[in-house]
């Protein structure tokens, strides 16, 4: 049986608070975009991959393809009021977030950096 001293060397560090902001950042970067439809920049954040996956309200969409198709044929959103958001990052190069709102009751998301920038998927 492992010490927990030895498990806990480890692991990485959660919620560093650099990495933190950084993911908030970006996660208010997708708001803007996403209440705005502002499709190129929703393009950005997403790695183009086809083993990116987005799941939705009513859709699953897997690869960059089908995510950007969907993306450049929806209406926004518009503005969404957020009641509550948990963001929690693990080493500095991933994380998630949860967020609820009244209306999509909750949604997640994880960002992973894969060169300077996080991307969603």
């Amino acid at each position: 049986m492992l010490r927990r001293s030895r498990i806990l060397r480890s692991f990485p560090e959660i919620n560093s608070p650099q990495v933190l902001e950084g993911l908030r950042r970006e996660f208010e970067r997708y708001e803007r975009a996403l209440c705005s439809n502002d499709v190129k920049e929703l393009d950005e954040l997403f790695h183009q991959s086809p083993e990116t996956i987005r799941y939705g309200v009513s859709e699953n969409l897997y690869g960059y393809e089908a995510i950007k198709a969907f993306r450049g044929s929806r209406s926004p959103p518009g503005d969404r009021k957020i009641l509550r958001s948990a963001v929690t990052t693990y080493g500095s190069d991933f994380g998630d977030s949860r967020h609820w709102s009244p209306i999509w009751n909750s949604s997640a998301m994880e960002a992973i950096r894969l060169d300077d920038n996080p991307r969603h998927g």
